[in-house]
C-alpha cells in the first residue's frame, strides 16, 4: 500500500495487489508510474524478504523464498456480490492470465 497498490486477494500462498485503480486511465505517463509503482512495490518486499531470511537464519530457522510475478493489461475493478458479501476484486482476462503465470 506504501507504493499505491490496494491488496486485491489473499488465496493460500498467494496475493494479489493492484495499481492503478480505481478508475480507468488512458494517459501514458499515468500508467507508466502505476507500473514502475508495482515494481518498486516487489523490490521492497525482495528487500524485506531477504531480511526476513537473515533474522530467521540467525535463529536457526528455515528460510523461505517467494516469486513476484507483474502483468499489466486492462481489468475491470469494482464490488461484486450481494447483500449478504461483497467483495471489492478485479476480473477480466489481465487478471486471469496473470493468475496463471
Amino acid at each position: 500500500m506504501a507504493h499505491g497498490g490496494i491488496i486485491d486477494d489473499f488465496a493460500g500462498e498467494r496475493n494479489q495487489a493492484n495499481f492503478g485503480l480505481p478508475l480507468p486511465e488512458q494517459d501514458e505517463a499515468v500508467i507508466r508510474r502505476d507500473a514502475l509503482s508495482a515494481v518498486r512495490s516487489a523490490l521492497d518486499m525482495e528487500s524485506a524478504m531477504h531480511q526476513l531470511n537473515a533474522h530467521w537464519r540467525e535463529k536457526g530457522l528455515p528460510e523461505v523464498g517467494m516469486r513476484i510475478g507483474i502483468y499489466t493489461g486492462p481489468a475491470v475493478a469494482g464490488a461484486l456480490g450481494g447483500l449478504q458479501r461483497m467483495k471489492y476484486t478485479t476480473v477480466g482476462d489481465t487478471i486471469k492470465h496473470c493468475i496463471k503465470a
